[in-house]
C-alpha cells in the first residue's frame, strides 16, 4: 500500500484525524517537489522546530493541538531568544502543512486557523561600514590562508553584486562571461533566471582566483574537500574572521546584500535597477534600504559640507 492510501485510511479510521509527523510528511515532499530546495530545508527547519516542542508535550495528533499549547510554545520560544517573526514562521509553515492535508481530504479541520500572529518589531537595516570591509579585504590581502583568495573573491561579489549566498554557491565556471563581465544566474530564490555584472578589478580577480586554485569547469567555488562550498561553510569562515578582527557587528552574508543595496542607491542607482539586481519579486522589499540610504547621504553632507570646513555650522 503506498503512503497516501495508508494515510487516507488511517485519517478515515480517526474520524479524519491525523498524526503530526503524517502531515510534516505530506507537506514536505510537496515542498521538495515544487520548490526551491533552500525553501524545502528552510520550511523542514522550521517543522521540526514546532514538531519537536509538540512531541515534549505529547501532542502527536493534529486534533490534540489546542490554543494553550501554542501559547504555551510562543513563551518557550521568546524566554529562549526567537524573534517574534521567527516564531510566526513556525507556526505559518505548520498551519500551511496542516491546510494541504485537508486540501488533500486527509483532515477536515485546522487548528492553526484562528492563530493570531505576534506582534513583529520592524528593525532597522543594518550594513556593514566602508571601514569595516576594508579592514576585512586588508586582512584577507595578507592572509596566508590556503582560502584567503577565495573568500576574497565571494566577498568582492556579495559586496558589488548583491548576490545570495544561496546563489553563490551554486556557481559554476560556465556561468560567467568574462568578456562581457556578467554572470548567468540559474539558480536562484524565486526560480527566476537573472544577470549580474562585475567590474573589470572583480574580472582580473576572479580570473586570478581560477588560475590559482585551477578551477576551469564546474563548480565555482570549492572547500578544502574539493567539492562544492556550503552555505555554512561560508557562515563559518566569516565569524572566524569577525573574531579575528574583533569585529563587533554582524558580518554575515546577507549583510554584505544589505550593504550592496544600500550603497548601490546612494551611489545614484534607482530602485527599480536595484530591485532588479537583487532578485527582489515585490519593491516594498527593496524599498526598506532606501531609509538607510538617506541616512548616508546625511552623513556625506554632513562630513563634506563645504560649510562646515568654513566653521559657518558653528553659529
Amino acid at each position: 500500500m503506498e503512503l497516501s492510501e495508508l494515510i487516507r485510511e488511517m485519517s478515515e479510521r480517526n474520524n479524519k484525524d491525523l498524526d503530526i509527523a503524517s502531515v510534516n510528511e505530506i507537506y514536505l515532499d510537496f515542498v521538495k517537489s515544487n520548490r526551491r530546495y533552500g525553501t524545502y530545508e528552510h520550511h523542514r527547519d522550521h517543522l521540526k522546530a514546532i514538531t519537536n516542542y509538540l512531541k515534549l508535550q505529547n501532542v502527536k495528533m493534529v486534533s490534540e493541538i489546542e490554543m494553550k499549547v501554542i501559547y504555551k510554545f510562543n513563551r518557550t520560544q521568546k524566554d529562549s531568544g526567537v524573534t517574534n517573526k521567527t516564531i510566526n514562521k513556525r507556526i505559518q509553515v505548520l498551519k500551511r502543512a496542516i491546510s494541504l492535508s485537508i486540501e488533500l481530504g486527509y483532515l477536515s479541520k485546522n487548528p492553526l486557523e484562528k492563530v493570531d500572529k505576534l506582534r513583529e518589531t520592524t528593525t532597522e537595516t543594518q550594513i556593514i561600514p566602508t571601514y569595516i570591509y576594508t579592514k576585512i579585504f586588508d586582512y584577507l590581502d595578507t592572509n596566508p590562508d590556503e582560502f584567503a583568495q577565495r573568500d576574497k573573491v565571494i566577498l568582492y561579489l556579495f559586496l558589488e553584486t548583491g548576490i545570495r549566498v544561496s546563489e553563490v554557491v551554486e556557481l559554476n565556471v560556465e556561468d560567467f562571461n568574462f568578456e562581457e563581465r556578467y554572470i548567468h544566474l540559474k539558480f536562484t530564490k524565486t526560480s527566476e533566471e537573472r544577470i549580474l555584472y562585475f567590474t573589470t578589478y572583480v574580472k582580473y580577480e576572479l580570473l586570478n582566483y581560477m588560475e590559482n586554485y585551477n578551477i576551469s569547469t564546474g563548480p565555482f567555488f570549492l572547500s578544502r574537500y574539493h567539492e562544492r562550498i556550503t552555505k555554512n561553510a561560508i557562515s563559518i569562515r566569516l565569524q572566524r574572521i569577525k573574531e579575528h578582527l574583533d569585529i563587533k557587528l554582524s558580518i554575515s552574508p546577507h549583510k554584505w546584500r544589505h550593504t550592496c543595496a544600500t550603497y548601490s542607491l546612494s551611489n545614484g542607482a534607482n530602485v527599480e535597477e536595484v530591485k532588479k539586481m537583487l532578485g527582489h519579486k515585490h519593491l516594498e522589499t527593496t524599498n526598506k534600504y532606501v531609509h538607510v540610504r538617506n541616512e548616508i547621504v546625511i552623513e556625506m553632507v554632513n562630513q563634506a559640507s563645504p560649510v562646515k570646513k568654513m566653521k559657518l555650522d558653528e553659529f
